[in-house]
């Protein structure tokens, strides 16, 4: 079902404690990857920056650094990539979270 259902996955017998903390390690790097570089964060932060106008004489100190906060947010979010398997929940409407039971 998961070969026709075009789903990534890769199946191994551990049977060792070694192999078992091995793929632990692995799994865990794996899910918790930082898909984006620092160079190219930076140069999404410098876009964003430079699509903030100058100077707005009716905007707070405060509502300016929203407004940063907010257009650098915005496009950290445009960019973010996501994996098959999280793509293909959100196509069948099943959302993100994998619940335990039913």
């Amino acid at each position: 079902i998961l070969v026709f259902c075009r789903y990534n996955h890769d199946i191994k017998c551990i049977l060792s404690g070694k192999g078992a903390k091995a793929a632990m390690f692995y799994i865990s790097d794996y899910i918790t990857k930082m898909d984006s570089k620092t160079y190219e964060m930076l140069s999404l932060l410098s876009r964003a920056v430079a699509r903030v106008p100058l100077h707005e004489p009716q905007t707070s100190v405060a509502d300016g650094a929203k407004q940063m906060l907010h257009k650098c947010l915005s496009q950290f979010n445009g960019q973010q990539q996501i994996h098959a398997q999280q793509a293909a929940r959100y196509l069948q409407g099943l959302g993100d979270g994998i619940p335990s039971h039913n």
